[in-house]
């Protein structure tokens, strides 16, 4: 595809040789637009030249990944050589709306701690690439996933409190206050990117405000079909997309259930045994409103996944009820987050603890599943047609409209003012049950907050972040140094996320070796979400696209930065230094590995060598010049590259502990067979650790010995 101009956010050819197909394309910005932009630098509207390789997509450990893609209109997946931004289009009102959701998740991740911070981005705003992997993976695991996909839950609780806060500020004799409602509902559907399950929610709530100003039955069922014949009249693919066929078919078992056994299932048979009662009934409607979901689901979970999770129905008792909390306390922190920070911290914390709910349930929970191979279409046909003629053969019940209960209690309100009664205060059910809220909210907010700190021990933390480098120093008295971030974006900030003390967002030091992509990219978002004292890195390289993000970054946040050479030492606590040994001042390489900073921290008699990415031509070097190599723990240089860690070099440094940070399965094949027998026969099996077979790594010294320890 050389030459080709592509629209960047939408991923259409714009004049190219394949009109009418959609691309997935992959792309670095190049150094030029970087010193233009202030991150994301490809925004929507963008015309974009690419020069690169289109690829088919493949298959991934079984998942169907070109029919996923297929589903959403993409053929092919486009990796990039060259990229120029050389226009613009586009319609300015989208790009506002994208605009404002980028600084609402902005917001949210400077106002609450991780990873709360990314389940409420995508909560409220379908932003899930802060998500941690295996956070989204115990979602799925549990049969909770639809709670991270924008659906009728999210649009519904935002509707509500739309039309109510609009009917408090204009009131309800005029229809005004629903078209703001509506108004504020279809914005944030554009906000999230317009999913389809977003959209038959918000053309769901539009039916219902229209019966509302028109004095008519709000029923789901019609507004249920009329949903489903707009959006496929306005784009017929969309009945392939799975997501469109799971929120239709969730919402109409939930009618059918409402239909069959009405609006309130479980309060009619508790409604004479008091708040106890309200409560347990409200379990139990919940409890039925799920199964029905779930029922309504698992034939297209079935055939689409060829798994099928058995514990949907109790995760989802659990975690519902803390998602309207956890919706509206993250809208109002990104809200105030942009207006004023302190404030928006203020919230951050409350909206954190719905969000820690909710992941305690799903972590706390096992992943339990069922191989549904067998699945295919004709039990579909089977079972949708059954559930169809059911549906039309019942008879919906009327579901009472909050605006008359409402009404109600206003004209009690007014009399019992207008009789000198004063405002009567609410039922014992309602201030118990508010207590009990807001009593498990602080004591979640407790026990994420407890914990952490100072301990007196040297802590040095070998994240796995796959095919690259993230090291946290943690001293004595709790000061914090990272070196490197690893190669994704948010792959140090969730490694962090773990292994500081929760609600800690600051770092005394913010390392990187070398602007390499593997080792650099996770500082990036390190320097935007947490507060750093001070940057240091080594010598600089022009034209480096990671080079010039990191320095943009930090102008931006106004951080300053330190460069530094061998011969440089940095006192990170009392008897704590971290010494470099290279590359030496004034003499570089050509090669940006071997440019590469190498530290030697040493805390009492126990020390580790950090080699970086340095090859054997640079370990020569250092033998040569007699610099200080010998260590406790030898961080193997370049993931255990066969091009590092030579013999003599080995011998000199005589470690006791070995640790290589590498990717799973990576491509390089890294660490190679001949570094590792140097290594098992000089330490032995037991003294070499992996970063991807072993996870992070974590060793705690109190400066005379040295031991494998915990995350904090």
């Amino acid at each position: 595809v050389d030459g080709a101009s592509t629209d960047d956010a939408a991923g259409n050819a714009a004049a190219n040789p394949f009109p009418g197909q959609q691309w997935l394309v992959y792309a670095d910005p190049p150094a030029g637009l970087i010193g233009r932009r202030d991150s994301p630098y490809f925004r929507y509207g963008d015309l974009v030249t690419l020069t690169g390789s289109m690829q088919e997509p493949r298959s991934i450990d079984g998942f169907d990944y070109p029919a996923y893609l297929a589903a959403q209109g993409i053929t092919a997946i486009v990796f990039t050589r060259d990229v120029q931004v050389t226009g613009a289009a586009g319609s300015r009102w989208r790009a506002i709306i994208y605009t404002v959701r980028g600084r609402l998740g902005d917001g949210l991740e400077r106002a609450m701690p991780y990873p709360e911070s990314a389940l409420a981005a995508a909560l409220l705003l379908g932003k899930r690439e802060s998500l941690p992997p295996e956070l989204t993976e115990r979602f799925r695991g549990v049969g909770a996933a639809h709670l991270l996909a924008i659906s009728g839950l999210h649009v519904g609780v935002l509707l509500a409190a739309a039309t109510g806060a609009a009917a408090w500020l204009l009131g309800r004799q005029r229809p005004s206050y629903l078209i703001v409602a509506g108004a504020v509902i279809w914005l944030y559907v554009l906000a999230a990117g317009a999913p389809p399950s977003a959209v038959r929610a918000a053309l769901m709530g539009t039916v219902y405000l229209a019966a509302l100003a028109l004095g008519r039955p709000a029923g789901a069922l019609p507004a249920l079909a009329l949903a489903a014949a707009l959006m496929t009249a306005h784009s017929p693919i969309v009945i392939r997309q799975i997501s469109f066929q799971l929120s239709f078919a969730a919402v109409g078992g939930i009618v059918l259930a409402l239909a069959l056994f009405g609006p309130n299932p479980g309060g009619r048979r508790f409604r004479r045994v008091g708040w106890p009662g309200r409560l347990a009934g409200g379990a139990l409607s919940l409890a039925m409103v799920s199964a029905a979901a779930t029922l309504a689901t698992w034939p297209l979970v079935a055939a689409h996944f060829g798994h099928l999770p058995l514990l949907g129905v109790p995760v989802s008792l659990l975690t519902l009820p803390a998602m309207a909390p956890a919706i509206v306390s993250a809208a109002a922190a990104a809200g105030a987050a942009l207006a004023l920070a302190p404030l928006g911290v203020l919230l951050g914390w409350l909206a954190a603890a719905p969000a820690a709910w909710l992941i305690g349930v799903v972590t706390h929970f096992p992943a339990s599943t069922l191989e549904t191979d067998w699945a295919g279409r004709p039990l579909l046909y089977i079972w949708y047609g059954g559930l169809g003629l059911t549906l039309l053969a019942v008879r919906p019940h009327r579901v009472r409209q909050w605006g008359q209960g409402m009404a109600r209690w206003l004209a009690r309100f007014k009399a019992a003012k207008a009789a000198g009664r004063g405002i009567r205060l609410p039922s014992p059910w309602f201030t118990i049950t508010a207590a009990a809220a807001l009593g498990v909210a602080a004591a979640i907010l407790w026990a994420r907050a407890a914990g952490g700190g100072a301990d007196g021990y040297l802590r040095v933390h070998f994240f796995d972040v796959g095919q690259g480098d993230s090291i946290l120093i943690v001293t004595p008295s709790g000061r914090q140094a990272l070196i490197d971030g690893g190669p994704g974006a948010d792959s140090a900030s969730q490694a962090l996320a773990a292994a500081l003390p929760p609600g800690d967002r600051s770092l005394e030091l913010a390392i990187m070796t070398h602007p390499d992509a593997d080792h650099g990219r996770g500082l990036l978002k390190i320097i935007d979400r947490y507060t750093v004292a001070a940057a240091i890195s080594g010598p600089p390289e022009p034209g480096n696209e990671i080079e010039a993000q990191w320095q943009q970054q930090l102008r931006k946040r106004g951080v300053s930065q330190i460069r530094v050479s061998a011969g440089y030492v940095i006192n990170l606590d009392a008897g704590v230094q971290l010494q470099v040994l290279n590359p030496p001042p004034g003499r570089l390489s050509g090669d940006s590995n071997n440019n590469s900073l190498v530290f030697r921290l040493t805390y009492g008699e126990i020390s580790f060598l950090l080699t970086a990415d340095i090859d054997q031509s640079t370990e020569q070097r250092l033998l040569r010049e007699q610099a200080p190599l010998q260590s406790t723990v030898l961080k193997v240089a370049h993931h255990g590259s066969n091009t590092s860690t030579g013999q003599k070099f080995l011998t000199i440094v005589n470690p006791s502990v070995a640790v290589i940070s590498a990717g799973q399965d990576n491509q390089y094949g890294h660490p190679a067979p001949a570094v590792m027998e140097r290594l098992q026969t000089q330490l032995g099996s037991e003294s070499i650790y992996r970063t991807d077979l072993q996870g992070n790594v974590v060793l705690v010294t109190d400066g005379v010995t040295a031991r494998l320890g915990q995350g904090r």
